[in-house]
């Protein structure tokens, strides 16, 4: 179970997307995709 936790988190030293780097990564995602519809909406 550790070593699954490790893992997940990015802590293994294994080059990989980590559990951490997808949640950090998911509302500056979707704030990108919302800009430009509403810069597709402006035209």
């Amino acid at each position: 179970m550790i070593e699954f936790l490790r893992h997940a988190l990015g802590l293994c030293g294994e080059p990989h997307p980590s559990l951490l780097t997808l949640l950090m990564g998911t509302p500056a995602l979707g704030y990108v995709v919302y800009k430009i519809k509403q810069l597709k909406n402006n035209k």
